[in-house]
């Protein structure tokens, strides 16, 4: 008697094939964009992540205020901090943005309280926040090193404290994790390790080996896309092992 799991089966291979004829499964998946849109007090920091990504063979670009740039490469570090390190030009954004696919992350290297505050404000004709909030309407995970900000955001700080305070409660609700420098390149990898469920995610349908692959690397919740299509056998299997499927139909 046929319990679904070849049923499931069919419909899965049928799909892959299906979505690698529209290259879904073709894109930049697992690739890694550091955002610099502020010079960073963090550089040693940057240059670890970017070392630990490249171990990894997680391909990373770089983007950054044209002062930030300029100022990388008086000091000899742009070919340390990725593939390539590019301006926030309109035809760099455009060209990252169309590049990001199931898998891709997104890492804010240094945020100041003007960009911050842009980016809370969704300007989206400021190409930082433009790429920000692109990569979030993707599905990409948007991870930052609060270090600017939460140096600023102390109990002593006063005003400029609560302001510091606020802004990072505003980035949260975007979607946007926090996370030490020491932690990024862990949470880049783990998103990649999503890449082939995120994929199914955007072809609408997710089966019971997206499901597993979610909960082996430690995510609780997945949000559908409008349409998305879920196997029974996908949703017996997202109770038991507590994988939250919510529904993004707006």
């Amino acid at each position: 008697m046929d319990d679904g799991k070849e049923t499931e089966r069919i419909v899965r291979e049928v799909t892959g094939r299906v979505l690698d004829r529209l290259g879904a499964a073709g894109r930049q998946a697992g690739e890694a964009i550091l955002l610099l849109p502020v010079a960073t007090g963090s550089t040693a920091r940057a240059l670890a992540f970017a070392a630990q990504l490249e171990e990894k063979g997680i391909a990373l670009a770089t983007l950054g205020a044209p002062a930030v740039v300029e100022e990388l490469a008086r000091l000899g570090l742009a070919g340390r901090l990725g593939g390539r390190v590019e301006s926030f030009a309109a035809a760099d954004v455009g060209r990252a943005i169309a590049g990001m696919g199931p898998g891709s992350s997104v890492v804010i290297g240094s945020i100041g309280f003007a960009s911050a505050a842009a980016l809370a404000r969704l300007e989206d004709g400021d190409p930082f926040v433009r790429l920000v909030t692109q990569a979030r309407l993707k599905g990409c995970t948007v991870a930052m090193a609060p270090d600017d900000l939460a140096g600023n955001a102390g109990a002593d700080a006063g005003p400029l404290g609560e302001r510091a305070r606020a802004l990072l409660r505003e980035l949260a609700l975007l979607g946007i994790e926090t996370a030490p420098w020491a932690e990024l390149a862990a949470l880049v990898e783990r998103r990649r390790a999503l890449g082939g469920s995120a994929a199914k995610v955007a072809g609408r349908l997710v089966t019971e080996e997206d499901v597993e692959a979610l909960a082996r690397a430690g995510e609780t919740t997945l949000h559908l896309p409008r349409g998305t299509v879920v196997t029974p056998l996908a949703q017996t299997r997202a109770y038991e092992l507590g994988v939250q499927l919510r529904r993004d139909d707006g």
